[in-house]
């Protein structure tokens, strides 16, 4: 049996870590996997054994060199250097015993050159888009110089970190396991109000605060008929950030229509008692794992039209693509399916018709296992 030792930088159950869960959950029956983490706070493995898959071996790795905007500063940038330094002993004692090398995310984009100084070949997962940043530009001459093969996550993030015509490049389009038989039309029972559900990291990026500046537009009477409810927690470097939108939703008087939840391991299972889902990024989401639980769920999906999401979600067909930088247009929405529930409940049905054809956990083994197998 081959083995394929994985790099991965947080052990969490958010959308990368989501799909690498997947993606081990079939390969595991094949290969032996390792998983390199920082550090396990056995999420992921809680997760594999939803899915019957236990055969998965994790491992702590502290000094992973994990890039991310925080470490651009000097003293950040010689701890990343150090750390690629001893990850390469790490590399020399694994390599007899791997076959392949599996990156997960463009932050671990230096372990592709390690692996060509080991001789091992690589394949990165790339589930970002970084186009227009200086280390952006940098990951992408790293990534074609060094991985052996590259797969995208959409036709997006495959725009951003391809080089000329370059082969190694792939298009996979991820899928997710449906966790309900149930084909009924849920709406929320208060037919004069309508819930909508936000599940994701609470950060400006992720459009939380673009979410209660669109509220706070609307009048009184229409504020009190919708409520948000939004899981998640901040991210582990910026934690102050979930307090601070505490303190904007108080001050703008909103806490009755968006109401934090904090994380919360079951929150895609709890979407189906929504009548809608949002999805408001405002910086570039390369495919929102979040839309394709919305759309699992049988939700119609508010999104925004920079990103993936534009590859998975027709404009008032099965939701809605907005401008990640209009309040006011929000506002308008919102106060549409406040006055429409009834159209909500019609681009569910269309959205999960379109889950069913095409991004189930069956077709996305198929897809990526096309692409694997070459390079395996």
């Amino acid at each position: 049996m081959k083995t394929i030792t994985f790099f991965h930088p947080v052990d969490d159950n958010y959308g990368a870590s989501n799909i690498l869960t997947y993606v081990l959950s079939f390969l595991s029956k094949e290969y032996k996997c390792i998983v390199y983490v920082p550090k396990i706070t056995k999420k992921m493995s809680s997760t594999l054994k939803e899915l019957h898959s236990d055969s998965v071996i994790f491992k702590e790795c502290p000094q992973l060199p994990i890039a991310h905007r925080a470490m651009l500063t000097p003293k950040g940038l010689l701890s990343w250097v150090v750390k690629n330094i001893l990850i390469i002993k790490l590399f020399v004692k694994i390599r007899k015993n791997t076959d392949i090398i599996y990156i997960n995310t463009l932050s671990l984009f230096s372990l592709s050159f390690i692996s060509r100084v080991v001789f091992k070949k690589n394949l990165l997962h790339c589930h970002e888009y970084l186009e227009g940043t200086p280390h952006g530009k940098i990951m992408r001459l790293f990534t074609y110089l060094f991985s052996h093969c590259i797969i995208c996550v959409s036709e997006k993030v495959k725009n951003y970190i391809s080089v000329k015509n370059a082969s190694k490049y792939y298009i996979v389009r991820n899928g997710i396991p449906d966790i309900t038989n149930n084909s009924k039309v849920l709406l929320s029972k208060e037919k004069d109000k309508v819930f909508i559900s936000f599940i994701g990291r609470v950060m400006p990026e992720k459009g939380h605060w673009l979410v209660a500046d669109a509220v706070s537009k609307l009048p009184k009477k229409l504020k009190n008929r919708i409520e948000i409810h939004v899981f998640g927690d901040a991210p582990p470097l910026s934690s102050h950030l979930f307090k601070d939108y505490q303190t904007v939703l108080l001050e703008k008087k909103l806490t009755n229509s968006i109401i934090l939840k904090g994380f919360d391991a079951n929150a895609a299972k709890k979407s189906y008692k929504y009548d809608a889902c949002l999805v408001p990024s405002i910086i570039v989401d390369s495919f929102p794992t979040t839309v394709l639980e919305a759309m699992r769920a049988q939700k119609a999906v508010i999104t925004t039209n920079n990103g993936g999401a534009l590859e998975l979600i027709e404009d008032k067909i099965d939701g809605f693509l907005i401008s990640p930088n209009d309040p006011q247009a929000l506002a308008d929405l919102f106060a549409y399916c406040i006055k429409n529930k009834n159209d909500l409940a019609n681009m569910g049905l269309k959205a999960r018709s379109k889950y069913l054809n095409t991004y189930t956990i069956t077709q996305f083994q198929k897809r990526f296992s096309e692409v694997f197998k070459q390079h395996a």
